[in-house]
């Protein structure tokens, strides 16, 4: 058995240096990484090359792939279902984990 899973909700490229940032703390700690992608941008590259150097599984969401996670807000795609999101990193996680800690890279 595996112990911890990090599971983690990120927008998108825009906040890779601080994906990276958080990993380089978080990894030592957990053995595993699984990451939701939820920017509308569709500027998600970068998010998996890191989730990748970590080992992890990452998913790239949109409002036609997982509809829950977004709505329409005055004519435009807006991501406004954060549980929804969480849910979507915790179905990436392998069964072989005890226990799932989770984070949001968010700010700057």
């Amino acid at each position: 058995m595996k112990q911890i899973g990090l599971t983690m909700i990120i927008k998108d490229d825009t906040e890779a240096e601080m994906l990276e940032r958080c990993l380089k703390s978080f990894m030592p700690y957990v053995d595993g990484l699984y990451v939701a992608v939820t920017g509308i941008s569709g500027e998600h590259s970068k998010i998996h090359e890191i989730v990748k150097k970590y080992g992890g599984k990452s998913i790239s969401t949109n409002s036609k792939s997982h509809p829950k996670l977004y709505s329409e807000i005055d004519g435009k795609i807006a991501f406004t279902n954060f549980a929804e999101a969480r849910n979507v990193s915790w179905s990436l996680v392998d069964e072989e984990y005890d226990y799932l800690t989770w984070a949001i890279v968010t700010g700057k």
